[in-house]
């Protein structure tokens, strides 16, 4: 009596479905998150926002402010047709870390008095770099964790 295996894949075509479906499910992730490009939006208007704090009219920084109205219905109209995300079961921390972060930068950029017009370009830039980088970073943390609560549940 010789054992036969069970007839699956082979070890080749396994990786590949595994890769696939690996591929699939961070596309899945990017297709159902805001864009980037909304994210840039946002981080640029703060950007402008903070550094304007100084020199600038309340009346302006209210209205600079009151642009993230037309940005929110933006992205609820872009987002509506997509797929509900469902809620992460157990996150990593790693993006309440980043989103920690970025509330102490945002309170030491308000520290930053910027007067002249090299200074508010200078905090400007360093206002959305810093700024940008958070949020990639932030966006990566939550795509990372999205997969790996999905790949729990699947087992």
């Amino acid at each position: 009596m010789h054992s036969r295996e069970p007839p699956g894949p082979r070890p080749d075509e396994a990786a590949r479905m595994l890769a696939a479906a690996d591929h699939a499910s961070t596309r899945m992730i990017t297709t159902s998150d805001s864009s980037r490009s909304f994210g840039l939006v946002v981080v640029a208007l703060m950007a402008t926002i903070i550094s304007l704090k100084d020199v600038a009219s309340g009346t302006t920084l209210l209205w600079l402010a009151a642009l993230f109205v037309p940005l929110t219905v933006w992205q609820a109209t872009r987002t509506r047709k997509r797929s509900k995300r469902r809620p992460l079961l157990d996150g990593s921390g790693t993006y309440g870390l980043y989103a920690f972060a970025g509330m102490v930068i945002v309170q030491c950029l308000l520290l930053w008095n910027a007067q002249s017009g090299w200074e508010i370009g200078a905090k400007w830039i360093v206002s959305c770099t810093v700024l940008c980088s958070l949020f990639a970073r932030m966006q990566e943390a939550l795509d990372k964790d999205r997969v790996n609560d999905g790949n729990r549940l699947s087992v």
